[in-house]
């Protein structure tokens, strides 16, 4: 309260004040790639290998996205165990880092972020999907499985360690505006793994400034989460079912 007024800005360290380095921080994420890689590379073989023993009939291409999609399932439900584990070691929970879960003085923020998901997921896909081509039709188990796995596992795991963890740690030592503009460097390095052109990654690095932006304002990642959230479906849906858009 300042003035009589409720006010959700942050102009002080983000609480809770988390104990973990940023170093630490960081050899998490680099691990988490490295390992990630090797189960990457093991799950798209022993796809195609269960899909020749067993006559799946499956397209490469559906190989590669079921490979895709439960390696990352895998990789996901692992670090999120792994950042459980590491929570109950210091006594916090997944509640506590997320902050406020829906204050009303929230929701101009939470409008802002499903509005800006879809037009920047829009933008994205834009540069990179070849509209004038119907993409292949692949059975509708991938396409709900990525819903899933895409657009919500993964967006509640890089919320939770990108902004909820690093973004809060690294605003212990920084101005916000350097805060902000490191975590989102980072955010973009892991994203390298995915995106190599320097127009997505500039997409993923606005994309991290925007969440620590919601992250600063609110002290919360409700908005961000639905932001990451709103993103990584309308891209499944636009590179899977984008003949819904061109009706």
């Amino acid at each position: 309260m300042q003035d009589g007024k409720d006010t959700l800005e942050v102009d002080d360290v983000l609480q809770p004040q988390l104990p973990w380095s940023i170093k630490r921080l960081i050899l998490w994420i680099v691990l988490y790639c490295v390992i990630g890689f090797g189960v990457i590379a093991l799950f798209g073989p022993l796809m195609a290998y269960f899909n020749h023993v067993n006559g799946w009939n499956l397209t490469v291409q559906d190989v590669v996205l079921i490979g895709q999609t439960y390696s990352v399932l895998v990789l996901t439900l692992a670090s999120l165990a792994f950042l459980f584990w590491q929570c109950k070691k210091v006594d916090l929970s997944f509640r506590t880092i997320w902050g406020a879960i829906y204050p009303v003085t929230q929701v101009r923020y939470i409008i802002f972020a499903l509005t800006f998901g879809v037009l920047i997921s829009l933008l994205w896909n834009w540069k990179i999907v070849n509209f004038d081509k119907i993409p292949a039709k692949h059975p509708d188990a991938i396409f709900y499985s990525q819903m899933i796995v895409m657009g919500l596992l993964i967006s509640f795991q890089e919320e939770l360690y990108f902004r909820g963890m690093l973004y809060r740690t690294l605003r212990k030592c920084y101005l916000k505006r350097n805060a902000i503009l490191i975590s989102a460097i980072i955010f973009t390095a892991y994203h390298i793994q995915f995106w190599f052109a320097v127009t997505n990654l500039s997409f993923v690095f606005l994309y991290g400034v925007v969440t620590a932006f919601l992250v600063e304002r609110t002290n919360s990642l409700t908005a961000s989460f639905l932001l990451h959230v709103i993103a990584n479906l309308v891209a499944v849906v636009v590179i899977q079912h984008r003949e819904f858009l061109l009706l």
